[in-house]
């Protein structure tokens, strides 16, 4: 069967479990926002509500697997190929003549169908659900250990050592996830002790012991970088990125130039993306109160089109980012603060727009969970959150399709107290 028709039918039944009032009709803007809502709590993988109006269209796209293992998250399926073993049978229709042949017989059949026969198909499928539902169930009768232990105090490569006790739990199945993303997910042992896994992106990690698809315990990862640390890759977060070698920092200027990217191994030609991170705790800083300035500025790649620059703020429950690109382009990106997510076909972003080898001065202020956004000075964006995400544990920057500039950055508190700046003389 084609993964098309797998994808529609997860989409038929997501809106059979969640939009059944709808009958049929299409999802309105707030349904996708809703949609995606479910599914970063579920998952924790942010689905744009432009990428899940794409993916609703008739003649969508074959999204990314990370966006499929997202989708099915919120029925209950830990993987896309889960959901696809599951519902194989299920899209296994005969031709259309034998497909109304078959109708009719069952119809028939139905109608003949006695009522004691029919109770005995119920009690099959209420033992089939029981037994089913005893085979995933996490009995847990004592204390549970998970342990972390990082073999360098920073920097990537980096392994982590953890350190289990199941004794007390009973389950079908163990592993350990390194973070949010479920490709990163080992296999254990229960009556093992330790496993250890590399961690190749820096960043605030968040690590899950888990029974069956049940999280027994959440442990923070902190792979944090002296200074900053940049990389580069090609598509959607390769399980290995290309770390940038040589300064980065040139009168002022912090940047990666197109000979490191080659002498890295990324092909300019093709579509890549670079990150300037620098993952640290600032003392104490949290998501509800700070400012992030900074002066960068867009260098187009030749050939690109609509080159993304993007600014974030990584707390310990999730991010914060801004987008910017060319004035043309503007309806391509999206904005994160707190808990909300803005997409920018259902917004007005046209002062987003910047214009290539032109310097911007960006300030994020936000207080109380009130956010200003500033671009030269003036206010381009105000808007609110509910979630405290917790304190700031890094900064970034990221450039898609463009070898971006940064001349300065200072992160502090909404008092006008500097806690962090760089303006990037050696």
């Amino acid at each position: 069967m084609s993964e098309k028709q797998f994808v529609s039918l997860s989409k038929d039944l997501i809106e059979e479990k969640y939009f059944p009032h709808k009958k049929g009709d299409k999802l309105s803007q707030r349904d996708f926002n809703d949609l995606s809502i479910q599914i970063e709590e579920k998952s924790g993988i942010v689905l744009s509500l432009s990428t899940l109006k794409r993916l609703w269209k008739d003649d969508f796209k074959q999204p990314h697997p990370a966006t499929l293992d997202a989708l099915v998250s919120i029925l209950g399926f830990p993987q896309w190929h889960d959901f696809k073993r599951a519902h194989q049978k299920k899209l296994e229709q005969p031709s259309n003549q034998s497909y109304t042949k078959a109708k009719k017989t069952i119809k028939r059949y139905l109608v003949t169908f006695t009522f004691s026969s029919l109770l005995i198909i119920l009690a099959f499928i209420y033992l089939s659900f029981v037994k089913e539902e005893a085979k995933s169930r996490v009995e847990i009768n004592g204390a549970v250990s998970f342990k972390t232990d990082k073999t360098v105090s920073k920097g990537v490569p980096n392994t982590v050592v953890f350190t289990y006790d199941l004794s007390q739990v009973t389950a079908d199945s163990f592993s350990i996830q390194q973070s949010w993303d479920k490709r990163y997910r080992e296999p254990i042992a229960k009556e093992g002790n330790h496993l250890s896994l590399i961690y190749y992106y820096p960043g605030y990690h968040k690590a899950k012991l888990i029974a069956n698809d049940s999280i027994l315990q959440i442990k923070p990862i902190h792979i944090t970088t002296n200074g900053w640390f940049p990389f580069a890759f090609h598509g959607y977060f390769p399980a290995i990125p290309n770390y940038i070698q040589g300064e980065i920092k040139h009168n002022g200027i912090m940047q990666v130039d197109a000979p490191q990217l080659t002498e890295a191994g990324i092909n300019t030609s093709e579509s890549f993306s670079i990150q300037l991170s620098n993952i640290r705790s600032f003392n104490k800083l949290r998501s509800t109160d700070y400012f992030l300035k900074s002066r960068l500025k867009l260098t187009k790649k030749e050939g690109a089109v609509c080159p993304i620059v993007e600014m974030r703020v990584l707390c310990e429950k999730h991010i914060f980012y801004l987008q910017f690109t060319e004035p043309g382009c503007v309806a391509n990106i999206q904005h994160k603060l707190g808990e909300r997510i803005f997409d920018s076909k259902f917004n007005n972003f046209t002062d987003f727009g910047i214009q290539a080898e032109q310097w911007i001065d960006v300030n994020l202020m936000v207080e109380d969970k009130q956010v200003v956004i500033t671009k030269n000075e003036k206010e381009i964006m105000r808007t609110t959150f509910t979630k405290d995400l917790g304190e700031i544990k890094g900064i970034g920057f990221s450039f898609t399709d463009a070898l971006g500039s940064i001349a300065s950055v200072q992160l502090g508190e909404t008092n006008g107290n500097v806690v962090y700046s760089d303006d990037f003389e050696q």
